[in-house]
């Protein structure tokens, strides 16, 4: 019966939008309290997840295919190691820059210690991406 429940409720339409309902909820909240710039710093903030996602990815297949000439295995590698970095780095960056500029108050450790474990978690990435068998 749970199977059958958890079957469904991954086919379901609307739980996108309810696992994102807080992340929309919270800067609107604090917009409507007279603080547009701290919740425009946070939207920012939480779009830069999936920015960073994206754009790791496509900087790491544009670099293995236009200048590192890589096999299409070696592609796929760099490709989720851009992923990580770009999930663990660009968040970071853009919360320092609305901290600054936008006033968000969003706690972060210092800039070089983000860059330096989205290193070591993109390098780690790189080396346990599982391999297309054959068989």
């Amino acid at each position: 019966m749970i199977v059958k429940f958890f079957e469904n409720l991954e086919k379901s339409k609307w739980l996108p939008w309810v696992g994102t309902a807080p992340f929309i909820i919270a800067p609107l909240a604090v917009m409507y309290y007279g603080e547009m710039w701290r919740g425009l710093g946070l939207s920012l903030f939480v779009a830069s997840i999936w920015l960073g996602i994206a754009s790791g990815g496509f900087f790491a297949r544009l670099i293995s295919a236009r200048m590192l000439s890589a096999s299409p295995e070696t592609t796929k590698r760099l490709s989720g190691a851009g992923n990580v970095f770009g999930f663990l780095f660009l968040p970071p960056v853009v919360g320092h820059w609305t901290n600054t500029h936008l006033d968000t108050e969003i706690g972060l450790y210092p800039l070089g210690d983000h860059l330096l474990w989205a290193c070591i978690a993109s390098g780690v990435a790189y080396f346990i991406t599982p391999q297309d068998s054959d068989n």
